[in-house]
């Protein structure tokens, strides 16, 4: 008994000693390609991190679009323990000043490369995070790992259902949670966006939320049907594509490293990083859409339309039923794929070869090409895939595109369900969110439907947009009854001596909204002095752009359709997402069509001239 107590301690002394000498052990001085949490950009890359006695070095790579500039912040630092460590010195760039990106057919062409120098860490400090600031335009990277230890990827889960799930004809709230798995206290708060297109009115609407000090977004909204979901972090990081219900919750635990860009860029020899995980509304079926990033049967057949030297009609239909069918064909012989998996597939082929047959006139006519008329064999073929089942909610443009089809008799047979209603119910509620009124016999219309989301859909419509008229904010403005060739001049005129940036945009468009996004931070600091203007009209749902505007900071306008048109006419017909640059003397310094550098330039040269 003597004995084993001895070897008992002898044991325990050994594993302490090797624990102090595994914790004495010394962290490595350089790492190479560390790896991190969470970046908020992908277009930033940290080569190394070299710690010495008078300076934490951090080598960095910045990908970026040839002959443009790049800005590092002077107050750029590293963060450790709680403790900032002040940038001391660069090499090859110079804080608050532009670095013009290498042109294209110059060496290193779009890509910069340059050294920050820190006050020292400790060689045993584990973890740091870089910080530029708290902008939108900053780059950050979030809980670096200095130990150079490889990151785990995580295991994907399991598939266990074998068909698609039954979507959802109800209307009701959603609740869609982000998770990146580690602590954001005491760290920049990123931003996360989602769009998401329901079932109706087959629009897609955009929603931001900020990541807590947990590391969690959370979005709650209003949902009719099915919705198809696609969002990420910050400047279009960790994407993700997804499926949410009415009345349920989505959870997606996202890997915010980008990890993927730095692998593929130097070529290094690890995992990929862990796909998002979900739980919740449609798990397996988002689970499998996530480890499917690479798409192994995307399947477009505008190829086919785009390709095609078909000399009529049934040539093309042939043409698109020839690959369709290939394609389903190699689906269905395709072991390695889940059985949810091949009918996600399948449905996704079926709707791509209707929206092809659907598209081709149009696409035939933009490439100069005499436009075919698609035999009516075509939509009988497509019939037989039954385009109304239910499944078709997770292929939402076929429906999209159907509602507004004159093969509705070939595609809803029966004359019953989603279909049959949808072209029923999209104009009273595009009526209702236009700010009319629905009749009597409309309301009766509107309580008749047998599909649960369009009554809900169209009476909380209306509620939304009595809301928000209520709480019409100040900075509001509409003039109905000027002719439209002096409301550019007259709108421009309530402005004169000030700096203006004019914006003409609709809220369905992307591009603007992030536009927007991206100067909202910098309007009580650098730009001041500026008057934002915006300019939008009937192409932005009246109810979704006054639930839009109190986020938007500046002075708004709502035109009709023919006030729409005179001022687009000044940057070009239908050309939204489009800027002018307005000195305090009246002239109009610079316009353009999309956001970019030189919108900026133009806009900050304007006010040192008039300061």
């Amino acid at each position: 008994m003597r004995a084993v107590e001895l070897s008992i301690k002898f044991i325990a002394m050994v594993l302490a000693v090797a624990g102090i000498m595994a914790c004495s052990q010394e962290l490595p001085r350089t790492i190479t390609f560390p790896h991190y949490a969470v970046r908020n950009v992908d277009n930033q890359e940290i080569t190394y991190i070299e710690k010495t006695d008078t300076a934490t070095v951090v080598s960095m790579k910045s990908f970026f679009i040839p002959g443009w500039w790049i800005r590092i912040d002077p107050g750029i630092h590293l963060l450790a323990d709680g403790k900032k460590y002040p940038l001391i010195g660069t090499e090859s760039i110079t804080p608050g000043k532009k670095f013009k990106m290498p042109k294209k057919g110059e060496p290193n062409e779009g890509i910069a490369e340059y050294k920050l120098f820190f006050a020292p860490l400790p060689y045993d400090a584990a973890e740091c995070s870089l910080i530029e600031g708290n902008a939108r335009s900053s780059f950050n990277f979030l809980h670096i790992d200095l130990t150079g230890k490889p990151a785990k990827p995580s295991k994907a889960p399991k598939i266990r259902t074998k068909t698609l799930p039954a979507p959802s004809f109800d209307s009701g709230m959603a609740r869609v949670e982000f998770v990146l798995g580690c602590s954001l206290r005491g760290l920049p708060k990123m931003d996360a966006t989602l769009y998401c297109q329901s079932l109706f009115p087959l629009e897609v609407e955009e929603y931001s939320a900020k990541f807590d000090d947990t590391g969690t977004a959370v979005f709650e909204f209003w949902l009719n049907g099915t919705g198809k979901c696609r969002g990420w972090i910050d400047e279009d990081n960790a994407r993700t594509g997804f499926f949410v219900e009415p009345g349920g919750t989505v959870k997606v635990i996202l890997d915010g490293s980008s990890r993927n860009k730095t692998i593929e860029r130097f070529g290094l020899d690890e995992s990929a990083p862990s796909r998002p995980v979900f739980s919740g509304s449609y798990s397996d079926l988002n689970n499998f859409i996530s480890s499917d990033s690479d798409s192994k049967y995307s399947f477009n057949l505008y190829d086919v339309i785009f390709s095609s030297d078909a000399n009529s009609g049934e040539e093309l239909f042939m043409a698109v039923k020839d690959s369709c069918e290939r394609k389903m064909e190699a689906v269905d012989a395709d072991g390695s794929v889940p059985p949810i998996g091949r009918a996600f597939y399948k449905s996704a082929i079926i709707a791509e070869a209707f929206n092809a047959i659907q598209a081709a006139p149009y696409i035939l006519e933009t490439q100069g090409k005499e436009s075919l008329t698609i035999p009516v064999e075509a939509y009988k073929w497509l019939s037989g895939f039954e385009l109304d089942s239910p499944d078709r909610a997770f292929s939402g443009h076929v429906y999209a595109n159907l509602a507004d089809s004159s093969v509705l008799a070939y595609s809803c047979p029966k004359g019953e369900g989603y279909l049959a209603e949808v072209k029923y119910a999209l104009p009273l509620i595009a009526k209702v969110r236009s700010g009319e009124s629905l009749t009597e016999e409309e309301l009766a219309k509107a309580k008749s439907f047998k599909t649960p989301l369009f009554a809900k859909g169209i009476f909380k419509a209306m509620e939304d947009y009595a809301g928000a008229m209520q709480q019409l904010p100040d900075n509001v403005s509409s003039f109905p009854d000027l002719p439209p060739e002096h409301i550019l001049d007259t709108i421009l005129e309530r402005y004169k001596g000030k700096t203006v940036l004019v914006t003409v945009w609709a809220t369905g468009f992307p591009f603007c909204t992030q536009a927007i996004k991206a100067i909202e931070s910098d309007k009580s600091t650098r730009y001041k002095d500026v008057t934002f203007v915006y300019i939008t009209g009937t192409v932005s749902p009246r109810d979704k752009w006054l639930a839009m505007i109190p986020e938007i900071k500046g002075e708004h306008y709502y035109l009709n359709d023919g006030q729409m048109e005179s001022v687009l006419n000044e940057f070009g017909p239908n050309n939204f997402h489009a800027y002018m640059v307005v000195a305090p003397d009246g002239s109009r310094v610079y316009t353009r069509v999309g956001w970019n550098d030189k919108v900026r330039d133009k806009l900050e040269n304007t006010l040192k001239k008039y300061k």
